[in-house]
């Protein structure tokens, strides 16, 4: 994760940094899985083998686990977000002082927030992609508004179009800047208005080739993600099934504490959100021949050197050869 921060540091972000970035991502994703699986192993053992040695363990817990809390907070999670904000004054003074630091540092999601924040594609000479994204929804939310009103009747029609209304206001919050406010206000929305535009116009148009990477790159912050929160649903499984409803060693409330940690816990939340705001191809609106160009890995080639490309050559009359070795 620190060398994944240390990458999105820099300022200009290229194809080969992201491209490191993915992996090492992906390799932390792996390593995660297997902490997951770690759990069925303690699962074999019975409530009543863990009461035997449980006692031993006060006045230990969860809350001095200095390298799980670097990682949440490293990953982004704040402070203020956590179940337990006391769980600091729990730990050693040096594993407190490295947790401090942790908060007072750009955490990953800050650093993603930065990059999507200044990606240059979502305004491109004269082209908004906020508008035409507009234009798309209002579309499609008139063809369900009409199916609705054509298919349903009473109180289920009063319902249905309520919910619509509703989905709706979570699309205005793309083009209208005081939705988008009023949603980060209520903890609906974390991104920035820009970086949410970024997010959405890089999930939309993940086919371009200048945004397959990018979009592989959002995809696995949110396999990380929930990987995470995987650890933790599996862990507050576990001790339902040894304690119940005790308390935990170290004074929490045991199962309801985890329990309300894999609700409020979630860092990437916003990305996984996006699924709510995508559009079927069939409304998605066509981008500019001039931004499609530009997202290609080739830009402009002259006809007359397109046997560059085409063939394998450099542009002279050779013969070339494609026998296999």
């Amino acid at each position: 994760i620190d060398s994944v921060r240390d990458i999105f540091e820099c300022l200009r972000l290229g194809e080969k940094q992201i491209s490191t970035a993915l992996h090492r991502l992906n390799r932390v994703k792996e390593i995660q899985k297997i902490l997951v699986e770690q759990i069925r192993v303690l699962e074999t053992m019975t409530a009543q083998e863990f009461l035997n040695f449980r006692d031993y363990l006060f006045p230990a817990s969860g809350f001095q686990s200095t390298q799980f809390r670097l990682l949440e907070t490293k990953l982004g999670l704040k402070l203020e977000k956590r179940v337990n904000q006391d769980f600091i004054n729990k730990l050693k003074d040096e594993d407190k002082k490295k947790v401090e630091k942790a908060l007072s540092e750009p955490s990953l999601f800050d650093y993603v927030e930065r990059w999507l924040r200044n990606m240059p594609f979502i305004e491109f000479r004269g082209y908004r992609f906020a508008s035409h994204y507009k234009e798309a929804v209002e579309k499609m939310h008139n063809l369900d508004s009409c199916a609705l009103n054509r298919m349903l009747e009473g109180e289920e029609r009063d319902a249905a179009m309520k919910d619509l209304a509703s989905t709706m206001e979570i699309y205005e919050s793309v083009w209208d800047k005081d939705v988008h406010k009023k949603q980060k206000e209520i903890g609906a929305r974390r991104l920035g208005f820009r970086a949410t535009n970024a997010c959405l116009m890089m999930m939309l148009y993940e086919d371009q080739p200048m945004l397959q990477l990018p979009a592989r790159l959002l995809q696995v912050l949110v396999d990380v993600d929930d990987c995470l929160n995987q650890w933790r649903h599996r862990h507050t499984q576990m001790v339902h099934r040894m304690i119940g409803q005790k308390i935990g060693t170290g004074g929490s409330l045991g199962h309801r504490y985890l329990k309300e940690t894999v609700d409020r816990h979630r860092i990437f939340s916003d990305i996984s959100n996006m699924s709510t705001l995508l559009l079927p191809k069939r409304f998605l609106p066509e981008l500019p021949t001039t931004l499609r160009d530009q997202m290609k890995y080739f830009h402009s080639i002259e006809p007359y050197d397109r046997t560059l490309f085409e063939l394998g050559g450099g542009g002279d009359n050779v013969e070339l050869d494609w026998t296999f070795c």
